[in-house]
């Protein structure tokens, strides 16, 4: 029996074929933690460096807030401007955390300035829409790769909190793919609904160690590829739609190859009428239907705020497509 273990422990040489994937390349920061998920990496570190109380904009997920309460954790919201930041003034406590979200990618200059305002052992930078942003010198950055690129789940963490990482591997990644072949094979409304089913399965159970197949498919991204396809995408959009926008970008960094294109009118038809289209766009976030008057401005941005694909699956004709059904709805309703 002891040979045969020592038998499985050894790499297979031949067999059948697996999933054909290119060379592998070390693009991810070598300090990254990698767990199932971004907000599974979140409780982690909230288990590790147990705050009194973290502040967070309202204008967020509903699964960092879930993870909090599921922590026990006490937390307090402070408001955004139209401009994507802090409205009002934020005072950290000892043992309080500041955990800023860097919106759509374009917010990396102004999360520099938070760490000037704020101790940077007390801030959080959320990354879940910036990935190839470098890490922050601050508590902890965390980035959330499936939203960059088509892997099944996945989450990374780096941070100062000394925290090993999870024992218990993630083995549920061949299930979440299913949406993602289903695109592939069929079309991008097919696996729509799965693809919401797995996003809610990420909320469930412990922290784990990213899977084994996740690791090996971001290991083998063209990062580059990404990266330059969706600043030359963004580029153009803003080129074509920068009249129309009422969000400040300013001079994105160069490194910075943003989640979308967030176009702010004041036209909430325009998802709607762009979905119509076969062009979709997802809303952020929709739970703020609800909030109270403190949060009008991130009310308006829920609906408000269009986010414009310009991901590296698509070049000019795509962009120049989306900017005309834009500037066709954004013409008529002037």
């Amino acid at each position: 029996m002891e040979g045969a273990e020592v038998c499985m422990n050894m790499e297979a040489i031949g067999g059948y074929l697996e999933l054909e994937l290119p060379p592998a390349s070390a693009w991810m920061d070598k300090r990254a933690i990698g767990y199932q998920a971004a907000r599974k990496a979140f409780q982690a570190l909230l288990r590790s460096g147990q705050p009194r109380r973290v502040w967070l904009p309202r204008y967020t997920c509903t699964s960092l807030i879930d993870t909090l309460e599921t922590e026990g954790i006490e937390f307090a919201f402070y408001a955004i401007d139209e401009q994507l930041q802090l409205a009002g003034s934020v005072s950290l406590s000892r043992g309080e955390w500041l955990l800023y979200i860097n919106y759509f990618g374009v917010r990396d200059a102004y999360a520099r300035q938070l760490l000037r305002r704020f101790d940077p052992d007390s801030v959080v930078i959320d990354c879940s829409q910036s990935l190839f942003s470098p890490p922050f010198d601050c508590l902890a950055t965390l980035y959330s790769p499936r939203k960059f690129v088509g892997v099944p789940d996945g989450g990374l963490l780096i941070t100062r909190v000394a925290m090993p990482p999870p024992q218990e591997v993630d083995d549920g990644s061949i299930e979440r793919l299913s949406p993602l072949l289903k695109r592939i094979a069929f079309s991008a409304e097919s696996g729509y609904q799965e693809h919401h089913q797995v996003d809610r399965s990420l909320s469930e159970g412990e922290p784990m160690r990213m899977s084994v197949l996740t690791s090996h498919l971001l290991s083998r991204i063209h990062a580059e590829h990404v990266r330059a396809c969706r600043i030359a995408n963004f580029s153009l959009l803003h080129r074509l739609l920068g009249r129309h926008n009422r969000l400040d970008l300013g001079q994105v960094p160069p490194f910075v190859a943003p989640m979308c294109y967030p176009l702010l009118t004041t036209h909430a038809g325009l998802r709607a009428f762009l979905i119509s289209r076969r062009i979709f766009v997802p809303r952020y976030w929709s739970d703020l239907d609800g909030a109270d008057a403190r949060f009008e401005t991130e009310r308006s941005l829920s609906v408000q705020l269009t986010a414009l694909p310009c991901d590296q699956r698509y070049g000019e004709s795509h962009m120049r497509r989306i900017a005309q059904a834009c500037n066709e709805f954004l013409e008529a309703a002037c």
